[in-house]
């Protein structure tokens, strides 16, 4: 257990050189999705990749990194700024207290620095960890996760037999699985996205929204393949793809972040095959971990996707995340809430009035 003197002395500091940064957290259990190659995408004229380090005594003992989102409206810009963070602090061996101790003291920067809450997303994040502050709602998620130090044939005899009849009638069906790099197949991969929740939704799925990421477009999805951050695969029957499935990755990690597939792909059994394909080339890849994705515990509405990830012999994991209340003082929320009511100019003519107290 970490003691409270040791709390004491931690503090967080805000990294403004990130020209060496990929390379310095590669020494902690660090996911993707705290590189610049998957955050660096995402800049816009409102969002903007933000890079900490935690350091007791001049050692850096954790890392995180995330976005910096802002209103690109000119009033609310000044009044809401909020933070995202897609996986938690990179710890060097996924230290529990020390992420605890990490959270909170985010938290305490955040709020000093003005901002009205934060998003702290558990991708590839398999801690369990506990935050005593109020502001912060905690949420566990389960991803379904293929230990790839172990070898590719006690890998492959782990799938069920079930499973592998559709691999081989896939196989058998002539499919090819093959990487794609160009706009076309990013295309594919957002018009099976479309075809896929179609599907579920006819078989009597709620609604439901693949659209995970802050300014999800086909753009940045391409760029991040174009930096090596993202890989795309599909399967193909004949000159036709039929189903493709998108990885976060580094030397380490896999992270399956999104998948699609058409009727002619449920016919032929491709997803399957995808990921019985992409399981061995990470492998190769010298990748350690390959996450098939998940959700929240025991979500009904996932059964059915799950029960085929377990039957990959994935294994389950818990991992944490959560959000916080709002941050800032009840007069900055009233001054928000107040901008979605009344127009730009007579929002600020308002304010004007409270300084000088005229209103």
């Amino acid at each position: 257990l970490i003691k409270i003197e040791e709390i004491m002395t931690v503090t967080i500091i805000e990294e403004k050189n990130t020209n060496n940064w990929d390379l310095e957290i590669a020494d902690y259990n660090s996911s993707p999705f705290i590189s610049t190659k998957w955050l660096n995408p995402f800049k816009s004229t409102h969002a903007a990749p933000v890079f900490f380090k935690f350091k007791q005594n001049d050692t850096v003992i954790a890392v995180i990194a995330g976005l910096k989102i802002e209103s690109p409206n000119k009033v609310l810009k000044v009044l809401y700024k909020e933070m995202i963070f897609f996986s938690g602090p990179a710890t060097l061996k996924n230290n529990e207290d020390l992420t605890k101790i990490c959270v909170d003291k985010l938290i305490d920067y955040a709020t000093k620095k003005g901002f009205v809450k934060i998003n702290l997303k558990s991708w590839l994040y398999p801690v369990n960890y506990k935050v005593t502050n109020p502001k912060f709602h905690k949420i566990l998620r389960e991803e379904f996760v293929i230990d790839l130090k172990q070898d590719l044939d006690l890998i492959y005899k782990n799938i069920k037999k079930g499973r592998m009849r559709y691999i081989k009638k896939a196989k058998k069906n002539g499919l090819i699985v093959s990487e794609g790099k160009t706009i076309e197949h990013v295309e594919k991969l957002l018009e099976q996205l479309e075809q896929t929740k179609a599907s579920r939704i006819a078989k009597g799925h709620k609604e439901y929204s693949y659209k995970y990421l802050p300014y999800f477009s086909g753009e940045l999805i391409f760029k991040m393949i174009s930096n090596g951050v993202a890989r795309l695969f599909y399967a193909k029957k004949n000159e036709d793809i039929i189903s493709t499935l998108l990885f976060i990755c580094n030397k380490k990690n896999a992270f399956a972040l999104l998948s699609g597939v058409n009727d002619e792909g449920y016919k032929h059994a491709a997803p399957g095959l995808l990921w019985y394909e992409t399981i061995r080339i990470f492998k190769e890849d010298k990748a350690e971990t390959f996450s098939m994705g998940g959700g929240l515990i025991d979500d009904p509405a996932l059964a059915s996707v799950n029960f085929i990830k377990l039957s990959f012999g994935a294994k389950k994991e818990i991992c944490s995340g959560g959000h916080t209340d709002f941050l800032q003082g009840n007069l900055h929320k009233l001054f928000i809430n107040s901008y979605y009511k009344i127009s730009d100019n007579r929002l600020i003519a308002t304010l004007r009035k409270k300084v000088k107290g005229e209103y």
